[in-house]
């Protein structure tokens, strides 16, 4: 259909069994930092430190609203940078 959005799973390279080949889509990250390799590395730099902040909010849930935030903050970070989400 013209004028259809491509998704991610349009750009990420296939490998056995038609799953994603690598964790990061590095199509979409080139893309979101304009193609500047040292920002591309600033940027995975960042979510590698803030991942570890919001895993350690996931462990340390008191409620459903708090895994549920958490679990959003995680979710919209890997998403920004092209990380691939696995099946459960």
């Amino acid at each position: 259909m013209a004028g259809q959005m491509v998704g991610w799973s349009d750009t990420v390279p296939l490998g056995e069994e038609g799953k994603p080949s690598r964790p990061v889509d590095l199509v979409h990250l080139s893309r979101y930092t304009l193609g500047e390799r040292a920002l591309e590395r600033e940027v995975l730099e960042l979510f590698c430190s803030q991942s570890l902040v919001y895993l350690e909010r996931l462990r340390a849930v008191q409620s459903d609203s708090d895994w549920k935030d958490a679990a959003h903050s995680l979710k919209g970070s890997a998403s920004a940078i092209g990380a691939l989400l696995k099946d459960r």
